[in-house]
């Protein structure tokens, strides 16, 4: 008996030991839902206390257009007091089916719950391509992102981001299921939502699958022009368009401190406007930047996508961590390189950290692919950290900018040169990626 006693107390304590990872993922899940909950409630409280709200924020614009597009007319209005409503007809279309019902008061709360549904979705659709960490720390990663200033403006303002991210990820699962019809469905929607994302088309096409970058062109080339034909008179709705699509993209609102890509801040460095004190004014330098930012994404994209084999083509499963890093890839350079990116964009980009994290951990340990896929994620990280701040941080997260000046206005390009740093990097790993798989098959 005593040594029966002496045994149980000396397996005792490791026993415990053993139950303490349990005991911490346990609070950690907790913990996770009481920062979930407690973003939820940060954000619709702040609706429920504004009496003005919605007529107050971006979500007023969809309102007012469904309402023009309603009546047949071109939802496209300027006016002084607020920015034009810029996103192709069919978002007008389905506010104003939605605005049947809703009307045009609080009900529309359910626009931001909307969105927090797919916040959550899209945190299950990425675990369904692979687990990186317990769900309770997914939980807890999840509650920071609801309770980050950034999301919750997103949801005050009635934003379509999170929504867009969900379908994406919908779109690519599909796709990697080799469900053509629904991935094409899913992905020509975002690209009529949001028409930058059309560069998800020319990622079909690297990928050599023909029938389904066909598929999604043909889609979203149906439900692009349909809507317009609703309109009394669609050539004007289609001026309309154009006209407020410029707009965002040019003097002086493109040199709005928000907006961080490398043309917007080339307009802030090199061009007379409202937000920024030129170093200098030159504005035919502006083009410049462009051009040669674009020539850049172009170059890491054909090097990181167009160049790489496909192992789907050889008849081999997808690699799910790959495939989601060469979709953040492509956004996050058609984001910093291309005409405009604000920071809430950012949010579509999600899936190449998660991607990134997902490649490492299923890289041989120790090997060159994984230190790469280590060093990939820690920069898209820091590219995307802004996630995790829940107040006002100045040049990251502040809804007032100041007149900027001097090193300040490279400090607000600070997106833009991460995302493009966490690109090339994801390249360099894409490559250690395909020469790891070369000598396995050799071997």
């Amino acid at each position: 008996m005593p040594v029966l006693l002496k045994n149980s107390a000396e397996t005792g304590p490791s026993h415990i030991s053993d139950q303490i990872p349990t005991i911490i993922q346990r609070v950690v899940g907790i913990f996770g839902v009481v920062l979930m909950m407690a973003g939820i409630a940060l954000a619709l409280v702040k609706i429920a206390r504004d009496p003005a709200w919605p007529s107050t924020v971006d979500l007023s614009l969809y309102l007012d257009a469904a309402q023009l597009f309603a009546q047949g007319q071109s939802p496209y209005v300027f006016n002084g007091s607020q920015d034009p409503f810029a996103y192709p007809p069919l978002v007008a279309a389905l506010v104003a089916s939605a605005g049947h019902l809703l009307g045009y008061g609080k009900l529309w709360i359910i626009w931001p719950c909307l969105s927090i549904g797919c916040l959550v979705g899209s945190v299950l659709l990425l675990r369904n391509f692979g687990r990186i960490v317990p769900d309770e720390w997914l939980l807890f990663l999840t509650g920071i992102l609801l309770c980050s200033r950034i999301v919750r403006s997103d949801l005050y303002h009635g934003q379509i981001n999170l929504l867009l991210l969900f379908v994406t990820l919908l779109g690519l699962r599909s796709f990697l299921k080799f469900d053509d019809v629904r991935g094409a469905i899913a992905w020509a929607f975002v690209i009529v939502c949001k028409p930058f994302m059309g560069v998800l088309i020319f990622y079909l096409l690297c990928r050599r699958s023909w029938r389904a970058a066909v598929l999604t062109a043909s889609i979203a080339a149906v439900l692009f022009t349909g809507p317009f034909l609703l309109i009394s008179n669609p050539i004007e709705g289609v001026r309309g368009w154009l006209a407020t699509s410029a707009f965002y993209t040019m003097l002086p609102a493109a040199a709005r401190q928000d907006h961080q890509s490398f043309r917007s801040l080339a307009m802030r460095l090199f061009g007379e406007n409202p937000y920024s004190v030129p170093w200098f004014d030159a504005p035919a330098i502006i083009p410049v930047v462009g051009i040669l930012a674009a020539a850049i994404a172009v170059g890491i994209f054909l090097v990181a996508i167009a160049l790489l084999p496909d192992p789907t083509t050889r008849g081999e499963p997808s690699d799910a961590g790959r495939s989601l890093t060469e979709i953040g890839l492509t956004l996050g350079l058609a984001l910093s390189c291309g005409p405009l990116m604000e920071g809430d964009h950012l949010i579509l980009i999600w899936p190449a950290l998660y991607g990134a994290l997902l490649s490492a951990r299923q890289s041989p340990i120790g090997g060159l692919a994984q230190r790469r896929w280590r060093l990939a994620a820690v920069t898209w990280s820091l590219a995307l950290c802004a996630f995790a701040l829940p107040v006002t941080v100045p040049l990251i997260v502040t809804p007032d900018w100041p007149v900027l000046q001097g090193p300040a206005i490279l400090l607000s390009g600070r997106n833009g040169f991460m995302v493009l740093l966490a690109c090339l990097l994801s390249m360099y790993a894409l490559t250690a990626s395909a020469v790891t798989r070369r000598s396995f098959e050799q071997n």
